[in-house]
């Protein structure tokens, strides 16, 4: 078996793709086929040929349904691959979404080629046969709903040896559980030979308050008592349409539980009778009313409603959630919720405390409808703020000082978001200079779905106690924003090896994941093989250039030719 990284290496973080060689069966593996994002050339990099010949793969595994993994997936099948994606169910849905949507963006391929995407869903840790003597195996991961950690087997004379891709290792873990709604990660399996590992956060550890899941609770409640119902402002809230809109709507439910035991509860007013179709409820004259907007993220929360909904019978003959982490299912109970309605529908408490969404019209006649002002809190893609329906919300109170927006997640500086995280006073909006007087309160270390370096760590190290079969294992590190980064994580892993505790798994080499062909089967790289799927050095060679070529002409257009990258 031969390996080779093809993105989320050489100082890209995104664009994960990774290319396997199974020479016994002559079957050709993508494990995820992602976008870049985020970066100089990222365009230029999703828009040029693939460096190996599309229609010689014969399968892809898709670990989950970001952009960065998922999304040329589509373009994969314009340029001739025939074969089929193996995932998770949930992620075969939400990635259907996440191509359409990307697709529109980058005008890379269009809705045909989504259309073509051919899924082969698999349950966790049930494997399943690709090859002769060559088998995968998906394991639970909390990044987002339905992500996996995914674990090839081939056959090497007389044993099985397996390599695990993280994919993007979530904050759930045995360790530690705090984020809203996933199940913890399932550990790397014990007898696994390499471990590809990605390294977003591995040189850096978050901190305790971000990891506490009733402080997060507790500073969203404050942040709506002071916003909406002391100073009578409104609230906006950019999200990433997928995970991050469905956490912060299930905690602004726990927050809006807590609104009546805080110390807000007298800007609440009094309790008014309203009449309902078969009754009479009381609810407070200043009750909350939360909005979503973008019908991406109704899609999304439909997905959510079905998956997270969903059961499985244990040997044991009781029943267990697939995804959804008990804790969570414990608040549904016991406020008599329908989690299907919940995601799909939005909710009222009984305090009078809603959750609804707003859909953008499709005809012709109503796409010419005003957004709905009267809410008091505005949740909206994108997270970045850049395009989507929060871009208009931010325009129209970027300068009321009543007004708070609320950060979620990350922004670089050169996105909207970005800039009104770093305060700049004034922004510039569709050529239109505007002077920033709104609020900004900044969550997205609560929110961050990505495991920091502790977590990384634990994940890397952790076996099962009893397992006698623990092999030796030697780690790649990828998906990593910086070299310095990836080689501060690295050093963390050698620094634990050596502690050799008896708990942990032995780690016999770590190595920064590089393009270099590797072999699986001796362990040792090889810089003189090269596949026939790939292109000629020449080719490559001439993708160097073009490359060179546009770099230079983009740092002589913003005028840092003088400035390093």
């Amino acid at each position: 078996m031969y390996m080779k990284f093809i993105g989320a290496v050489s100082g890209s973080l995104t664009g994960s793709c990774t290319f396997l060689y199974h020479e016994e069966s002559k079957t050709n593996i993508l494990v995820d086929c992602g976008m870049f994002q985020g970066e100089i050339k990222s365009d230029k990099k999703n828009a040029r040929n693939f460096a190996f010949n599309a229609s010689k793969i014969d399968v892809v595994l898709l670990t989950h349904a970001h952009t960065d993994h998922c999304g040329l997936i589509p373009k994969l099948y314009k340029d001739g691959f025939t074969g089929e994606v193996i995932t998770t169910e949930a992620t075969k849905k939400i990635s259907k979404l996440m191509m359409l949507d990307a697709g529109k963006i980058s005008r890379l391929y269009e809705k045909q080629h989504c259309d073509k995407v051919r899924f082969s869903c698999i349950e966790y840790a049930k494997s399943k046969t690709i090859a002769t003597d060559l088998r995968v195996t998906f394991s639970r991961g909390s990044h987002i709903l339905g992500a996996s950690s995914v674990n090839i087997a081939w056959k090497q004379e007389d044993i099985f040896k397996n390599i695990t891709f993280s994919g993007d290792v979530g904050c759930n873990s045995e360790q530690e559980s705090y984020l809203p709604l996933l199940k913890e990660n399932h550990d790397v399996y014990p007898t696994t030979d390499y471990l590809v590992i990605e390294s977003t956060y591995g040189d850096r550890i978050r901190g305790k308050q971000y990891k506490n899941e009733e402080k997060r609770v507790d500073y969203l409640v404050d942040i709506i008592g002071k916003v909406i119902l002391k100073n009578k402002g409104k609230l906006i809230i950019p999200v990433f349409s997928l995970d991050r809109c469905q956490s912060i709507m299930f905690d602004m439910y726990k927050a809006f539980l807590k609104l009546e035991a805080s110390k807000y509860k007298k800007y609440l007013g009094e309790k008014i009778a309203i009449a309902r179709k078969n009754s009479t409820k009381h609810y407070y004259e200043n009750a909350v009313s939360c909005k979503t907007f973008s019908s991406l993220i109704a899609q999304v929360n439909q997905v959510y409603a079905e998956e997270l909904s969903k059961e499985k019978i244990k040997k044991n003959g009781e029943k267990s959630f697939i995804y959804l982490k008990k804790s969570a299912a414990e608040t549904f109970k016991e406020n008599s919720l329908d989690i299907e309605r919940f995601f799909s529908k939005g909710f009222t408490n009984d305090d009078g405390h809603k959750f609804y969404h707003w859909i953008e019209p499709t005809s012709k006649k109503s796409k010419k409808k005003e957004y709905d002002y009267i809410d008091d809190i505005f949740i909206a893609s994108s997270g970045m703020g850049d395009f989507g329906p929060v871009k208009n919300i931010i325009l129209k109170y970027i300068e009321d000082k009543n007004t708070t927006i609320l950060l979620t997640g990350y922004a670089p500086t050169y996105t909207l978001s970005g800039k009104l995280k770093n305060k700049e006073k004034l922004i510039e909006i569709n050529k239109k200079q505007y002077k920033v007087n709104l609020n900004i309160k900044d969550m997205s270390a609560y929110y961050s779905a990505h495991a920091d370096q502790k977590q990384l760590l634990d994940f890397v190290f952790t076996t099962q106690e009893k397992n006698k079969n623990k092999r030796e294992s030697i780690v790649f590190i990828n998906h990593g924003p910086t070299d310095v980064a990836k080689d501060t994580f690295k050093n963390k892993i050698i620094e634990r090896s050596k502690k050799k505790n008896k708990k942990d798994r032995v780690i016999k080499m770590v190595h920064i994941a590089n393009e270099d062909w590797f072999d699986l089967n001796t362990g040792e790289f090889d810089k003189n093989y090269n596949h026939p799927c790939f292109e000629s050095l020449t080719a490559m060679i001439k993708i160097l250039i073009e490359d060179v070529a546009f770099i230079k002409n983009f740092l002589i257009e913003n005028k840092i030719d003088k400035k390093p990258i």
